[in-house]
């Protein structure tokens, strides 16, 4: 029986100021609980990255950071019914901190984390909202952790693109050059779509690899200017994945009549009326919400068959003492995706 310990993890103290700290409390289980020992974990650049810039006006600091994690099970609550000892499971977080200095968004960066059983919940006549918990997944034999970390972000863009129901053959332009552009790439090229990347030069070998049909520059103008002129009511459907509303509001005339505007980036839900306002033509606006509950299981099955592979995404791995040289190096766009292992040791 593990008892309410001190364990390490990272905080934002502060926007700006990240620490390792070593006494937040072990998070405590409840009936439907496990407890994990994390293995490893990612540094998202969209939300973490927002927290610890203090670009998220939501946010109390100081705040346990991070929700891409995979753990181990150690521990499990006496209603549990689908996971056991020893199992692999994605995503576990310190949520509902009640006894605590410190707030969580997700947590998943330290040594410890709960996941729920989802399933024993809603066969139990669970009344409350399922949602939060479908993150929550055995990794099947055979896929490595790393892969199992790249699953969780996968998992979210494959159920958003089975929201959006595109069809092979489509056109697409994709705005952004980061983990979550990547992502939207490989699973679209799978289902025979062509993508068009707007985005970071530093990035080209990553999309080229993954066969998107044209890569442009976003600093290079003329190119974008082209680019604007060439394909006027061009796309099926443009994608933002970095949520700068210019961005979008720039490349809205090369969407085609009825074309689909996606807003995976952008957050803001006054900004639809807004592009609504701005676009000379009719357009369907998508905004970020999506259900994983389905996605992980195919998910899964594409890692086996190596159509995704981490390295794809990351250049490197980091032991989680070295948060802040990561940090610096995906701010300074040096890394596209920071994968974290965690020290191994006896409990």
């Amino acid at each position: 029986m593990l008892h309410r310990k001190q364990i390490k993890g990272v905080v934002v103290k502060e926007p700006g100021i990240v620490e390792i700290r070593d006494d937040i409390l072990l998070p405590a289980m409840a009936d439907y609980d496990v407890l994990c020992k994390n293995l490893a974990g990612a540094l998202c650049t969209g939300t973490d990255l927002s927290i610890i810039l203090g670009k998220n006006n939501n946010i109390c600091y100081p705040t346990i950071l991070g929700h891409e994690s995979v753990g181990r099970v150690v521990a499990v609550g006496k209603k549990v019914s689908n996971f056991k000892i020893g199992d692999i499971v994605t995503s576990p977080r310190i949520l509902n901190i009640t006894d605590s200095k410190y707030h969580s968004n997700w947590g998943g960066l330290c040594e410890y984390g709960v996941a729920s059983d989802y399933k024993k919940m809603a066969d139990d006549g669970y009344e409350g909202c399922l949602e939060m918990y479908y993150c929550n997944q055995v990794v099947p034999e055979g896929i490595n952790i790393a892969d199992a970390v790249m699953s969780i972000t996968w998992s979210e863009i494959y159920a958003y693109l089975d929201r959006i129901d595109l069809k092979a053959n489509d056109q697409i332009l994709i705005l952004g050059s980061g983990s979550v552009a990547l992502s939207f790439l490989a699973m679209l090229r799978q289902r025979n779509i062509q993508v068009c990347i707007v985005g970071n030069r530093r990035h080209l070998a990553r999309f080229e690899q993954l066969d998107c049909s044209e890569f442009i520059d976003y600093a290079d103008c003329q190119a974008t200017q082209r680019l604007r002129m060439k394909k006027k009511s061009f796309f099926d459907c443009i994608i933002d994945a970095v949520g700068d509303k210019n961005s979008v509001e720039y490349y809205l005339e090369t969407l085609k009549d009825k074309g689909k505007l996606c807003l995976y980036g952008l957050k803001d839900g006054k900004l639809y009326e807004y592009f609504k306002s701005k676009a000379n033509h009719r357009i369907c606006l998508i905004d970020e919400s999506y259900s994983v509950k389905n996605s992980y299981r195919k998910v899964f099955e594409m890692i086996r068959e190596r159509k995704l592979c981490w390295e794809h995404w990351c250049d490197k791995t980091y032991e989680l003492a070295d948060i802040k040289k990561a940090i610096e190096d995906i701010k300074n766009k040096e890394v596209m995706k920071i994968l974290f292992y965690f020290p191994v040791k006896k409990d």
